[in-house]
């Protein structure tokens, strides 16, 4: 929505315009019966690291579990595989992490090797992940490189995630 958009400068505006071939993760619900009843579209399966596995959670706001929408203007697009989408899963497994370790601890971790046990390691497996906190890690950002296609990413304490498809584009500021 055009609206939203207003705040993010135009070099990430850009990124947000409808064109071919593009994916936009989208999701919709119905909740009935004062949310005795609620469903989904598609299945929203995520990390959950108490319990050190992947689950579904009836949750609208986990925007790492929503379906995908693709824009195509002759209505027969071919589907595009989402190359971000293992590192991507990394950065939300580091996300749900630190979310973890904040609840225990009171602030998040300052790296990786306190994450550990709360990370899934087959996801985490082939990436590098450097976690830069501020002086009293109330927030935190953590860059995610590595894996098999290429990309990297980064997010944020508050779930601020950017991806990109070339690890050479991605900036670490």
């Amino acid at each position: 929505h055009s609206d939203s958009l207003s705040k993010y400068p135009p070099s990430l505006r850009s990124k947000f315009t409808p064109r071919e071939g593009l994916q936009w993760r989208i999701n919709f619900s119905r909740v009935e019966e004062k949310g005795e009843i609620n469903w989904t579209w598609s299945p929203q399966i995520v990390w959950n690291p108490s319990v050190t596995r992947f689950e579904g959670m009836v949750n609208m706001h986990l925007p790492d579990a929503w379906g995908y929408v693709q824009f195509s203007q002759s209505g027969e697009g071919r589907a595009n595989d989402d190359v971000t989408f293992p590192t991507r899963l990394a950065a939300t497994n580091v996300y749900y992490a630190q979310a973890y370790y904040k609840q225990l601890n009171k602030v998040y971790a300052p790296g990786m090797s306190q994450l550990l046990s709360y990370v899934d390691k087959e996801t985490m497996a082939n990436y590098q992940v450097k976690i830069l906190s501020n002086d009293d890690s109330s927030q935190y950002r953590a860059a995610i490189r590595g894996g098999r296609r290429g990309a990297s990413a980064s997010i944020t304490y508050d779930r601020l995630l950017l991806s990109e498809s070339n690890a050479d584009s991605f900036s670490s500021s």
